[in-house]
Parts: C-alpha cells; structure tokens; sequence
C-alpha cells in the first residue's frame, strides 16, 4: 500500500500518525526539508513510475510547494518508465459540488503532467466517483486522464459535470451501472 496524506491526515502534528503507520520511500526529502521525507515519494511497479504527492501542508507552503514541484520536475524527468501516474488528494479536475476543482493544484501540477507525459492522476477529496475525458493544458505536453475516487466509506456527496466529465457518479448502485468496468471496457476507452 501506497498512501498519499489527504487533509484529515496533516491535522494531526504534521501528519506524525499517518507517517507512523506507513513505512513509504523518503526520496522527497531535501537538505531544505527532511521531513518531507514519506510526505511525497516515488516509486516504479513493473513498466509504471507512480509519484505520490503531498497537497496538504508540503503544498500549502508556497517554499515546501517549491521544494516539491522542484522535486517532480527532476523525478519525471529521469524515468523512463513508459507509464505515470500520479496520486494525490485534493483534485485539480473535479465537477463535484462538495469541493470541485481545486485550482491550485491544478495550475501547479497539470502543466507538469502535461510536459512529463503524466498518463493517469488518482485524487480523493471529492466524496464521489469521476473520470476525465483525456485533458491536455499545454500544447507540448500529452494529454492524463483524471480520476476522482473519493467514496471510500464516508458519505457520498452530489456528483457534478463539466467540459472534462467522461463519467460521474454519486450513488453506489449507480456506480455500478454507469461507470463500466472491465477488460474489454478499457481497451475501448483507456487512451494508449
């Protein structure tokens, strides 16, 4: 297991519970910032490079969101895995009505994504299920997909849509029945 911190997680002396639990790869660390060692990190899976990244406090720090943004920069810029993708908390692309898009992120992160080649973004904070429509905010860059997966067991709030929504979904049952999964679903869809 892989985590990234989400806001509930830095509310509790600079996330010291979370890091506790989880032994994560401390390659985010810097001689400016040691502690963000396990704040963000890398890692590869077979042909995957993952970056988990930190949008709570390493992020709402303008120095530490530097420090981090730095960081990516030279971490996707050194793999040559032909996939990444990044996980995190807060969405830079979601039509929810709860928190939507978190502007921020989105200004810092997507023009990374889009330059790296950034194939696939994992979010929370949004308590609903969303998937983009592949979204390109450059014009040298390719183009991710957005995924907001937010209904891991607290209540589900009202999903939305936008000029990016490829599927939203609110409702448990209604997951299922619109949000297709499969094989053979995602060699149709999934860009390549």
């Amino acid at each position: 297991m892989y985590p990234s911190i989400g806001n509930h997680d830095d509310e509790a002396n600079f996330a010291a519970p979370f890091r506790d639990v989880f032994v994560l790869p401390s390659n985010g660390a810097s001689a400016a910032f040691p502690e963000h060692a396990e704040r963000f990190y890398s890692f590869d899976y077979g042909a995957a490079h993952v970056v988990a990244l930190n949008t709570e406090l390493a992020f709402q720090n303008l120095k530490r969101r530097q420090a981090q943004l730095d960081w990516l920069e030279r971490d996707l810029a050194a793999t040559t895995q032909p996939w990444k993708i990044a996980v995190f908390h807060r969405s830079p692309y979601s039509a929810g009505t709860h928190h939507g898009s978190d502007l921020a992120v989105r200004a810092a992160l997507a023009p990374i994504f889009d330059r790296h080649h950034v194939a696939l973004v994992l979010s929370g904070h949004e308590h609903d299920y969303e998937r983009s429509i592949p979204v390109r905010e450059t014009a040298d860059g390719g183009p991710t997909v957005y995924v907001v997966s937010g209904g891991g067991g607290a209540k589900l709030y009202p999903a939305g849509s936008a000029w990016w929504t490829a599927v939203s979904c609110d409702e448990a049952g209604q997951l299922q029945r619109q949000c297709p999964r499969g094989i053979e679903w995602a060699r149709r869809h999934v860009p390549r």
